[in-house]
C-alpha cells in the first residue's frame, strides 16, 4: 500500500471549497450582495470592482465602510459590520488573492472601518444581543411533550438533549452527525457519552492553535426516566449501522 494518496486538481479544489462551513458561505454571499448593491448605487460595475487595482479597490472600500447602511437606511451593528468585512475579505482573496484586511495597501480603508466601529460603539450598536435563556419551567414543559415511545418524540428528545448538553448552536450540523461520532465510556452509574470533535461555526479546525476538544459530555442519570444516555442508546438502536444521524429507520 502506497504511503501517499494520489490527488489531482479536482481533489484540491474540492478541499478548498469544503473548508468553509455553510454559515460562512452564507456570510460571504450576504456581504458580496451588500457590496454589489453599493456598487450599483455608485454606478460601478461589480465586475469592474473585482478587477480594480489595490489602490482603486481600497478607495472604494473606504467610502463603502463609511456609507454602508441596511435596507432600512439604518446603521449596521458592530458585529454585522465585522461580518460584512470578513465576507468581502474571503471573496476578494478567492478571486484576486488580495487580503483587504491585512495587506498594508488597504490600510486607509481599514482606518475608516475602525473609526466606524468606534462610532457604532458610541451609538450603542456594539453590544451583542443575546436571546433569553429557556427557563427550567419551560424546559420541563418541552420534555413532557417528547414521548420517547414514539419515533418522532424520541428523535426530538435526543436532538434537544444534544443541543443542551453539548451546547450546540441550535440545529447546526445535526444532519451531518453519525453514530460513529458518539463514544460511550464507563458502565452503570458512571457511564457517559462524549462527542467526537466536528467542524462548527466557532470551531472550523483551520487554526493550528485550536487543538483542544470542544468538550461536552452526556452523563447517565439512572433515576431519571428521561435519562439522556438511555434515550440516545434507544434512538441509536433504531438507526442504520452507518447511516446519517437523522436517517431513522
Amino acid at each position: 500500500m502506497e504511503r501517499f494518496a494520489n490527488v489531482d486538481d479536482g481533489d484540491l479544489n474540492d478541499l478548498l471549497e469544503n473548508r468553509d462551513a455553510k454559515n460562512t458561505k452564507n456570510v460571504i454571499k450576504m456581504s458580496v450582495n451588500v457590496l454589489r448593491d453599493y456598487c450599483y448605487q455608485k454606478h460601478i460595475l461589480f465586475t469592474d470592482f473585482e478587477r480594480f487595482s489595490k489602490e482603486e479597490m481600497c478607495s472604494t472600500l473606504k467610502d463603502f465602510y463609511a456609507s454602508v447602511r441596511n435596507k432600512k437606511g439604518e446603521y449596521y451593528s458592530k458585529k454585522s459590520m465585522i461580518s460584512i468585512r470578513y465576507g468581502i475579505q474571503k471573496h476578494i482573496d478567492k478571486i484576486r488573492e488580495f487580503d483587504v484586511v491585512n495587506d498594508p495597501a488597504f490600510k486607509p480603508a481599514n482606518v475608516i472601518f475602525d473609526a466606524m466601529l468606534v462610532k457604532l460603539k458610541g451609538m450603542g450598536l456594539a453590544a451583542p444581543t443575546h436571546k433569553s435563556p429557556v427557563s427550567e419551567e419551560d424546559l420541563g414543559k418541552m420534555y413532557t411533550y417528547l414521548d420517547v415511545n414514539t419515533p418522532c418524540g424520541l428523535q426530538n428528545k435526543v436532538f434537544l438533549d444534544f443541543m443542551i448538553y453539548f451546547c450546540n448552536r441550535g440545529r447546526e450540523n445535526l444532519r451531518e452527525l453519525k453514530k460513529s461520532d458518539f463514544k460511550f465510556y464507563g458502565h452503570g452509574p458512571s457511564k457517559y457519552v462524549q462527542l467526537r470533535d466536528h467542524s462548527t461555526k466557532n470551531h472550523k479546525g483551520d487554526s493550528a492553535y485550536d487543538t483542544e476538544s470542544q468538550g461536552g459530555r452526556l452523563f447517565v442519570t439512572p433515576s431519571n426516566p428521561l435519562c439522556p444516555v438511555k434515550s440516545l442508546e434507544k434512538y441509536m438502536s433504531h438507526l442504520h449501522r452507518i447511516g446519517l444521524f437523522l436517517a431513522a429507520s
